[in-house]
């Protein structure tokens, strides 16, 4: 049975639209399963279209807006306030993702939570591909019955260890963080909003933590050795798509100081941005003395690569019933090859999607959303 289409409604920022790369929405060619696309820029226009014409779905991105009324925007909040007032009285469009989620994504400390509730259930949930955390001693974890022998060796999956703190000084001071294994990440606990939210910190050894720059409230992360190899995973409800990217090195636990014979100066954290090609960054730390604690990669994981794209479905599946249902959500893994283990690192919420043109993206998105309204009439 052919399916209907949907009327879209696009409520996102201008500049959001524009790191999507998409042509003017007008020109947009519509994939068969969307009859209109309309951007809108206020609750008011949402209003004023929701009245006009019959509307399906309301795509809203408001992480910016969300970040001004944050900071003391009394317009922006008036907007945030009006957009859950106007959901609240048509309850008949999907809103594709709930305000309340995109809220609690801002925050890096919710989703190391996030990320820890990620590692037991999938390997609940698919222990065929999944394999208990070596270091844990859990007894509820099922695993494979006796005598059937998994299509590939099945990984471990462990969010990195962190902490929040939330003054800087508290960072020197924590013995919590002085007892993890170096190196850690330091990262503002925004994860979007603020202008400094993509620049980190690796700091090599713990002497270096008073050098600390980045602005508390921070949260502190496990660096997670990982053969330069990070792979971008873009979610459209349960469409998934993936991209390996070039990543930062693996660097020694090691401690090294800029004095001679390893002296007692610490190296001073590195930071880089990572909305940034990752090359250059590490380029610049090769020709510098953080060069001594970078190590080569490994020669990998032939076996961990081949389990990796299935294991990334059910995160991305996981990942989104955590989250309470999200559509349009990426999140970034790392694989440890040494001791077979799987990472995800961060989470965000409606990332460019730059893997996808327009009408991918669309397609996909359509599809969601009707499979979500014929659920709703069921």
């Amino acid at each position: 049975m052919k399916r209907r289409q949907v009327t879209i409604a696009f409520y996102v920022s201008p500049a959001k639209y524009a790191k999507l790369g998409w042509p003017p929405i007008e020109s947009l060619a519509l994939p068969a399963n969307i009859s209109k696309l309309h951007l809108v820029e206020s609750a008011a226009a949402l209003g004023r279209l929701s009245s006009e014409a019959e509307l399906d779905v309301a795509v809203v991105k408001v992480t910016e807006l969300l970040a001004e009324a944050r900071s003391g925007d009394a317009s922006a909040a008036a907007e945030v306030a009006a957009l859950e007032g106007f959901f609240a009285e048509h309850p008949g469009i999907l809103q594709i993702d709930r305000i309340s989620l995109q809220r609690q994504l801002a925050h890096r400390t919710f989703i190391a939570q996030t990320l820890a509730a990620l590692d037991d259930v999938v390997t609940t949930a698919c222990p065929s591909l999944f394999r208990p955390d070596p270091n844990t001693n859990t007894t509820t974890t099922t695993t494979p019955p006796p005598g059937t022998v998994p299509a590939t060796p099945r990984i471990f999956m462990r969010s990195p260890r962190c902490f929040s703190l939330e003054s800087n000084d508290a960072l020197a001071r924590s013995a919590e963080v002085a007892a993890m294994d170096f190196p850690v990440m330091c990262k503002r606990d925004l994860a979007c909003g603020c202008l400094d939210s993509h620049v980190m910190e690796i700091v090599l050894s713990k002497e270096a933590l008073p050098m600390v720059s980045t602005k508390a409230p921070l949260l502190v992360q496990e660096y997670i050795n990982h053969d330069s190899v990070l792979t971008k995973v873009f979610a459209i409800g349960p469409h998934v798509f993936t991209q390996t990217r070039p990543s930062l090195p693996n660097f020694s636990n090691t401690a090294i100081g800029t004095g001679t014979e390893g002296g007692t100066q610490p190296l001073a954290p590195l930071l880089f941005d990572n909305t940034r090609p990752a090359a250059p960054q590490v380029e610049e730390w090769r020709a510098s003395p953080a060069a001594r604690c970078m190590l080569p990669d490994s020669k990998g994981n032939a076996a961990l690569q081949q389990a990796l794209p299935r294991a990334i479905e059910v995160m991305a599946q996981q990942l989104s019933k955590i989250l309470g249902g999200a559509a349009l959500f990426g999140f970034d893994v790392v694989c440890d090859s040494a001791v077979s283990r799987a990472a995800v690192i961060d989470v965000n919420y409606f990332p460019s999607y730059k893997v996808l043109t327009a009408s991918q993206f669309l397609e996909n998105l359509a599809d969601f959303a009707l499979t979500q309204l014929e659920e709703r009439n069921l």
